[in-house]
């Protein structure tokens, strides 16, 4: 989506291709179905009570969705504020802003 995206993307450089990013779009929407089947039994992180790995790939999939204008499943949104709100989280991305 970013390299054909003009929304914070580098269709500068690659081309803007609108029917490349809503498909891309549409497919991450539909993997979404699992991590909404996950996390409807009410589990904090995806494997339970427990952070890792996999809530750091997919915290960072969410926050490009969002980005990107993708509409995220709504158990996603609760999850994305506990995973966001964690201080490693904070810290780390404080340490990826660029400062001016």
């Amino acid at each position: 989506m970013r390299r054909h995206s003009t929304n914070n993307g580098l269709a500068h450089i690659y081309g803007e291709a609108p029917a490349v990013v809503s498909q891309a779009g549409e497919y991450f929407r539909r993997q979404l179905r699992h991590v909404d089947l996950a996390l409807s039994d009410g589990r904090t992180f995806l494997m339970g009570d427990r952070f890792t790995t996999a809530d750091i790939i997919l915290t960072t999939c969410l926050t490009w969705a969002i980005d990107y204008g993708v509409e995220i499943c709504n158990s996603a949104v609760p999850y994305l504020e506990r995973t966001k709100s964690r201080p490693a989280y904070q810290i780390a991305a404080a340490a990826n802003t660029p400062r001016k």
